[in-house]
């Protein structure tokens, strides 16, 4: 026969013992793990907001330096000039493309100078040219025009005014060349 001892339950209670399946069990270790990752990221928060305010500092030492100053100077005229340069380019290549001014373009024009004109403004848009020019009488304005015309890239020329100076008795004319992309034939 076998003997029963009732006492037994009661002793496992007494001796607190615990049941590791049990839902309290397994509600307090998750909580017991929740805080000590919270404490953990809390630390951690701590220690780097003070080294990013220990590398503010810094920082804050080094703006205050006349190389650094002078370094954020320079470092402003690139960036201008970087910027320059892009617009730049972008409007070379704008010009190259579209072949209205360049250097055959001012030394056709310069050919075509009458003896006894001088230019004093040359204005060159997308498609006129505007010479503001001045001369010893007007037959040699009007020479200039026809000479004008005879240039390939030229649809018309036209004298659009003709003033005469009163101080040196000399005629200023503003003369207008309407261009044309493609080339006359003769």
């Amino acid at each position: 026969m076998k003997d029963y001892n009732f006492f037994e339950i009661y002793n496992k209670k007494q001796k607190g013992s615990f049941n590791k399946k049990s839902p309290v069990f397994i509600l307090g270790t998750i909580l017991l793990i929740l805080v000590i990752i919270a404490a953990g990221l809390i630390v951690r928060n701590l220690v780097l907001n003070q080294k990013i305010k220990n590398t503010y500092e810094k920082l804050e030492i080094i703006k205050a330096t006349e190389e650094y100053q002078e370094a954020a100077k320079i470092q402003q005229g690139q960036a201008a000039m970087t910027k320059y340069n892009e617009k730049a380019s972008v409007t070379l290549q704008k010009l190259d493309d579209a072949k209205i001014v360049n250097t055959s373009l001012l030394s056709s024009i310069n050919s075509k100078v009458p003896e006894g004109i001088s230019m004093s403004n040359m204005y060159i848009d997308s498609n006129v040219i505007q010479i503001i020019c001045t001369a010893q009488n007007r037959k040699a304005i009007s020479e200039f025009q026809l000479r004008l015309k005879e240039l390939p890239f030229v649809g018309d020329a036209y004298v659009n005014s003709i003033t005469k100076n009163i101080t040196d008795t000399k005629f200023t004319a503003k003369i207008e060349c309407l261009m044309v992309r493609e080339v006359k034939s003769k």
